[in-house]
C-alpha cells in the first residue's frame, strides 16, 4: 500500500476526503495522489482552478499531487485504479444523502463499493476537519462469516497503521431468553474473546481487543446508534464493516452502514467482500 488515492470533484465535502487522505499517506508514508474525473479535458481548466481554491489551505501541492481524466464513468474509473496491481488505498468523500439505492451515498460511490475488490475508505459529511492519526481499527460484527470477511484487510490495515484492533459487537436484548442455557451476553462475549485471540495468534504484532456495546434505553434495538455513539467517543478511531449489495440496482451499503458513514466523525473502512473469508 505505497499510494492513498483520494477522489476529489468541486464539491465542498470533498474538502474532508482530501484532509483523511493526506493524513493517512502520511501515516502510512504513502504517496498521496488526488484524482479528479470530469466527462471530457474541455473541463480540466475549469476543474483545476476549482480545485485550486476548494482545497488551497490544505497545504497539498496539486501542481504535484492532482491528476485530472477525462472519463465517461467515473465509477469505472476510480473501481480500475483502486484495483490496480500496486494496491492503493482508494478514499472517498460521501454525503451519505437518501434511503434507497444509489442514492443512499451517490452513484458514484455506490457503484464503487459494488465493484471494487477491495477495502474503500468513505468519508461522511460530519468528518470534518479530522486529522488523524489512526490510533485504533475498530471493526464492526454481527457473528456471521460475511461480517468477518472484511477482518483480513481491517488487520492488514492496522498492522500497517501501527494502530491497536478492537473488535466490536452491539448486543441486543433478546426478549426470546428465559433461562437457565447461557444467556446470550455471555454467547456474545465469548464469540468475540475467541475470535480476538483467533486474530491475535494470526498477528502476534498487533494489539488486539474486543468490546460488547450494550443496548441501552436511547437506542432500544438499533446497533447503527450505538456505532455512531461509539466510534463518536474515541479518539482517533477509524470504524470497518462490511456491507451487501451489488450492481446500480441495489442498495450498495445496508441501513448499517449508511447511518454509521452518515453520522460518524470518524472515516469508516468499508467492504463489499467478492465472497466471503476469515482469518
Amino acid at each position: 500500500m505505497d499510494r492513498v488515492i483520494v477522489a476529489v470533484n468541486s464539491s465542498p465535502i470533498s474538502l474532508s476526503g482530501a484532509r483523511v487522505g493526506r493524513a493517512l499517506a502520511e501515516q502510512l508514508a504513502a504517496e498521496l495522489q488526488l484524482y479528479s474525473i470530469t466527462p471530457d479535458e474541455r473541463h480540466f481548466g475549469d476543474r483545476r482552478r476549482e480545485l485550486t481554491s476548494l482545497l488551497q489551505d490544505t497545504g497539498i501541492d496539486l501542481e504535484r499531487r492532482l491528476t485530472l481524466v477525462a472519463a465517461r464513468s467515473p465509477a469505472y474509473q476510480l473501481t480500475q485504479l483502486a484495483d490496480a496491481p500496486q494496491a492503493p488505498l482508494l478514499c472517498m468523500a460521501t454525503h451519505a444523502r437518501g434511503m434507497l439505492g444509489a442514492s443512499m451515498l451517490g452513484s458514484v460511490p455506490s457503484e464503487v463499493v459494488s465493484n471494487v475488490k477491495r477495502p474503500v475508505i468513505l468519508v461522511g459529511p460530519h468528518v470534518g476537519d479530522w486529522q488523524g492519526p489512526i490510533r485504533t481499527v475498530s471493526v464492526a460484527l454481527d457473528g456471521s462469516t460475511f461480517a468477518e470477511s472484511i477482518l483480513p484487510g481491517a488487520v492488514d490495515f492496522a498492522r500497517r497503521l501501527q494502530a491497536k484492533l478492537c473488535l466490536l459487537r452491539v448486543q441486543v436484548e433478546d426478549l426470546t431468553w428465559e433461562g437457565p442455557e447461557e444467556s446470550p451476553d455471555n454467547n456474545e462475549s465469548n464469540y468475540l474473546q475467541e475470535l480476538a485471540a483467533h486474530v491475535q495468534r494470526t498477528a502476534p504484532q498487533l494489539n488486539v481487543s474486543w468490546k460488547l456495546l450494550e443496548e441501552h434505553s436511547d437506542y432500544p434495538g438499533d446497533p447503527r446508534k450505538l456505532l455512531v455513539e461509539y466510534a463518536n467517543k474515541q479518539s482517533n478511531c477509524l470504524l470497518a464493516l462490511t456491507t451487501h449489495g451489488s450492481g446500480l440496482t441495489k442498495t450498495a451499503l445496508g441501513s448499517v452502514a449508511h447511518r454509521v458513514i452518515r453520522k460518524s466523525h470518524c472515516p469508516v473502512l468499508v467492504s463489499r467482500p467478492q465472497e466471503s473469508s476469515r482469518l
